[in-house]
């Protein structure tokens, strides 16, 4: 798909420096190393996975949706596209892509953040309590022009 991912654990946090993949794809090498077979001490087979949203992706980017904070996508325009759902509280990320770069931005709906250039969205399976509703094939939805505005205007 050519996204940049990164192992992390059960907290959500990296468990490698993750700046370098900010800016540049893992090496074949260093996925199989992270997610496959352990061979040595330092790596990581039973991490979860987290994309690096933005331009290292593909253009890739996500609505976080929280409704412990309100968060809803009622009313709003979407196409439809993969999306996941978060076991544990129903919340969610819908997955998009855009040419224009946009940086993450918290709270463009109540309850809602935008994930952008730079950010990380951890991905299911193989994360605990993360699951797909609708996996990604082929490419994704283009961005929502009201996810666009309301990231311009707050």
């Amino acid at each position: 798909m050519g996204w940049s991912v990164i192992p992390v654990g059960e907290d959500k946090k990296p468990l490698v420096k993750w700046k370098p993949y900010q800016e540049r794809l893992p090496t074949e090498d260093e996925v199989r190393r992270w997610f496959g077979e352990r061979v040595a001490e330092e790596d990581y087979p039973l991490a979860g996975i987290a994309l690096i949203c933005g331009s290292v992706s593909g253009g890739v980017y996500a609505l976080d949706v929280d409704p412990r904070n309100g968060g809803t996508l009622e009313g709003k325009s979407l196409p439809g596209g993969p999306h996941s759902r978060t076991l544990h509280d129903g919340g969610g990320h819908y997955f998009f892509s855009s040419d224009i770069r946009l940086a993450k931005r918290q709270g463009i709906l109540p309850g809602v953040d935008f994930q952008g250039e730079r950010s990380i969205v951890v991905l299911p399976p193989p994360t605990p309590g993360y699951t797909w509703l609708e996996e990604p094939a082929g490419e994704l939805p283009e961005l929502p022009t009201w996810v666009i505005k309301a990231h311009r205007h707050p």
